[in-house]
């Protein structure tokens, strides 16, 4: 199970099983998922030229323009865990 913790950076943070995740663009074209350490995982997306995270009441927004051209926005709903 995953729990959102915010946008931040140019990143989104979660944490997954009890770990600490990052989601972002890496220095290469890739976009990732990394542990808290920095530690990338296998990429989740090739051939990118930008991406943007954005939050804006509760709604993730991640922007992506390929090398190619090409753009695409997703958006996510994500609820913060209440104290």
């Amino acid at each position: 199970r995953s729990q959102f913790e915010k946008v931040e950076g140019n990143r989104l943070y979660m944490k997954q099983d009890g770990k600490d995740i990052a989601i972002g663009k890496s220095k290469s074209d890739d976009f990732r998922k990394t542990d808290a350490s920095g530690r990338g995982y296998q990429p989740m997306v090739y051939g990118l030229k930008s991406a943007q995270i954005t939050e804006d009441n509760q709604l993730v927004h991640f922007r992506f323009q390929f090398q190619k051209g090409l753009e695409r926005e997703f958006i996510y709903r994500v609820e913060k865990e209440e104290s």
